[in-house]
């Protein structure tokens, strides 16, 4: 070795770098979740596994346009898909995850009732009431995001056969019972002594009349009146012959009017859009008119509002009479 021979300093910088990329190669992706997106911090253009579901969402596909075998099954691969997506895989899981404890305090709530009823004063039993009231608009938030779920995942299938109209509307008012009970409020009921059976999923019909009822409940002043009408439409009438509907079918036509603050103008047809709310601050999450548009537009009817201001609102649905009628 000459004297002015130094051994060579480490590539310490390439080393590092290398190193670094290394750690990033095989560090778990940084996941973060704002408003229903989810980005790899480290790799944001890199494919990312959904827990809740184990589909893969990849924004490079969407950019190519590769098949939908290679985005998880999705048939849109577009950014705005691959969020819908997310959006109602997340909706699922949450709407899961809520149910099961919330029958358990349903059911413990209902037995203190039972066993401690009269050892209870005015005001424990008013605090238990309260606690069921809202355990049943949690249990119906529920129910409203399970059911956009399937709708949008295209799992919801009709079980159709010849249901009474009368006996649904009494089974949603009685299950909206507590609520009318807290507010005062008059159901009032108008219809034929005689009424044909429609054609519709008994389940369904009861979600439509519940999300109605519910609206109107929430919009009608304290001691109002709700008032339900079911009659005959008029073959005479352009409704029955309207897209989505059964030509030469007879039709029955169910209006559920409330003396709340109506609704303006420009809302009269948005308020069947998802996550749409008149009132933004009201309580609620905006998706049971677009359920009740959905349901009935998939039983052959027709729904719409009218509404004048100060003058409350009227929800008019129409379904077909059933076959045998």
């Amino acid at each position: 070795m000459g004297e002015g021979w130094k051994q060579p300093e480490p590539e310490r910088t390439n080393r590092r770098s290398r190193g670094s990329r290394s750690r990033r190669k095989h560090a778990k992706p940084m996941v973060s979740v704002n408003a229903l997106s989810i980005v790899d911090k480290h790799r944001p253009r890199a494919r990312i596994r959904l827990a809740m579901t184990g589909r893969i969402f990849s924004p490079e596909a969407s950019l190519r346009s590769e098949p939908a075998s290679q985005c998880g099954g999705v048939s849109d691969c577009t950014p705005a898909g691959q969020t819908e997506r997310i959006r109602t895989d997340f909706m699922a899981m949450v709407s899961h995850d809520l149910r099961t404890p919330l029958a358990a305090i349903k059911e413990a709530l209902s037995l203190l009732s039972e066993t401690a009823a009269g050892r209870l004063d005015d005001r424990q039993r008013r605090y238990l009431t309260i606690a069921r009231e809202e355990i049943d608009r949690l249990n119906r938030m529920i129910d409203n995001l399970v059911e956009v779920s399937r709708m949008d995942s295209g799992k919801l299938i009709l079980h159709r056969d010849t249901v009474d109209l009368p006996e649904l509307l009494s089974t949603a008012i009685e299950r909206l019972s507590l609520l009318v009970s807290k507010r005062n409020l008059i159901v009032e009921r108008n219809m034929p002594s005689r009424l044909p059976p429609v054609m519709g999923d008994r389940d369904r019909l009861i979600r439509v009349f519940i999300n109605l009822l519910d609206n109107a409940i929430k919009n009608s002043l304290p001691g109002g009146t709700i008032r339900v009408d079911i009659g005959f439409v008029d073959p005479g009438s352009s409704l029955p012959a309207e897209k989505g509907t059964i030509a030469g079918a007879g039709y029955v036509q169910v209006t559920v009017s409330d003396d709340g603050p109506g609704i303006p103008p420009e809302f009269l047809d948005r308020i069947f859009g998802k996550f749409e709310r008149v009132d933004p601050s009201g309580s609620g999450i905006g998706l049971g008119l677009a359920i009740v548009r959905s349901l009935v537009e998939m039983h052959h009817g027709k729904v719409w509002a009218e509404s004048k201001p100060g003058q409350g609102a009227r929800f008019h649905f129409i379904l077909p009479i059933g076959e045998n009628s």
